[in-house]
């Protein structure tokens, strides 16, 4: 690239001013001296603090897990336990004999199909309606005669609430996203991948507003499958907790229209924003147990 052609004056106007500059840089140098008399911090001490290692204190993931953190409401690795390692206190509690086995990453949470499910408490005090994402991990077990069943879910009692969903459709069984309006009627969009039983597959959901449409969306490892887009928004009117393995209304362990989850789950997500696309390829990315 060409540069700027300068005059003569200026040209004695730059030179003072590298001038200037070289004495400031010696002096800098000076002060660099005297600083050494200070006591040198323990090696590998940086003066605060890099730990980003699952602390049960504080909350924070494990290195394995720390992919897209940005706008989490709600993580939950599942290794053992349903703590919510977004740091923001949504921690699940087991109902019915919630086990624990082998996971995408580390451990997850089995589901027996029948009455068991994790309740995760009022998220819905947080997360934005008018722009949010589920994900997770789920490995489905073969089951007939299932109709709609739910991965998670935070809905009031049916006809009567708002509310929002992700699930599993009727066999051969691909992704369900749907949410209610604020006239109780329901959404929804559906993958046309079918999910394979006994293997783990990503799925996700997003529900983004903008005006007077609202767009939802249903990711399958990490490829967007369906967009539907209504004139309706989503209405959070006497939803209750956040469940995990729940039926899809959100009636809870009562094995209701047969539509507890069946299978395993592991590191679910709720984000306050629409995750790009980009984000959702990185969570369908990681990596499996040797």
């Amino acid at each position: 690239m060409i540069g700027p052609t300068f005059t003569s004056l200026q040209l004695g106007s730059l030179a003072s001013i590298v001038a200037l500059g070289l004495a400031c840089r010696d002096a800098d140098t000076d002060k660099d001296d005297d600083d050494d008399d200070l006591d040198p911090a323990p090696a590998g001490d940086t003066g605060h603090s890099t730990d980003t290692g699952g602390s049960p204190d504080t909350g924070a993931p494990d290195d394995d897990h720390e992919v897209v953190m940005e706008g989490l409401v709600a993580y939950y690795p599942l290794d053992g336990d349903g703590r919510d390692s977004s740091g923001n206190g949504y921690d699940c509690t087991g109902h019915n004999g919630v086990a624990f086995g082998s996971g995408r990453v580390g451990q997850a949470a089995v589901f027996d199909g029948i009455d068991d499910f994790l309740s995760c408490g009022r998220i819905d005090a947080v997360l934005n309606p008018e722009s949010f994402t589920l994900a997770a991990w789920i490995l489905l077990e073969e089951r007939a005669g299932a109709d709609v069943y739910g991965v998670m879910s935070n809905v009031g009692p049916w006809r009567a609430s708002g509310g929002y969903a992700l699930g599993i459709t009727a066999l051969p069984s691909g992704i369900i996203a749907s949410y209610r309006d604020a006239s109780s009627n329901s959404h929804s969009a559906e993958s046309w991948s079918s999910i394979e039983a006994g293997v783990w597959t990503h799925v996700a959901a997003t529900v983004s507003t903008y005006g007077e449409s609202t767009t939802m969306q249903v990711w399958f490892n990490g490829e967007v499958e369906q967009t539907e887009i209504t004139q309706s928004p989503v209405s959070t009117h006497e939803v209750t907790e956040f469940f995990l393995g729940s039926n899809i209304d959100g009636v809870a362990g009562t094995g209701a229209h047969d539509r507890e989850f069946q299978g395993s789950m592991d590191e679910v997500r709720v984000y306050n924003r629409v995750l790009l696309p980009a984000e959702f390829a990185e969570l369908a990315a990681m990596d499996a147990p040797e």
